[in-house]
């Protein structure tokens, strides 16, 4: 069974995401820890604007995901500058 872990954030632009915790739903923290070598796939989708990025990351603290390398985007596989607004980040951890 996967287990879909959500988040979201309100950050801009192509760095650090700034994670908001959804309630009673498993954290990326919870999963992976933090630090270089607990990287992880995530996707990051903004539905008003449809800009989407699919990498590899790893989490800064309990709250920032970094995003060490794009693997797809709507930015030609570019990292993508998300514009204002609420992002959805999810994970599948199988």
């Amino acid at each position: 069974m996967t287990d879909l872990m959500t988040h979201t954030s309100a950050s801009t632009g192509a760095g650090n995401m700034v994670l908001r915790f959804l309630p009673r739903r498993k954290s990326l923290f919870d999963a992976y820890g933090r630090g270089d070598d607990a990287m992880f796939l995530y996707s990051i989708t903004h539905p008003d604007t449809g800009e989407w990025e699919q990498g590899a990351g790893h989490l800064h603290d309990a709250a920032t995901l970094v995003r060490d390398y794009v693997i797809a985007s709507s930015n030609n596989g570019m990292p993508v500058h998300f514009s204002d607004g609420e992002k959805i980040i999810r994970n599948e951890n199988a």
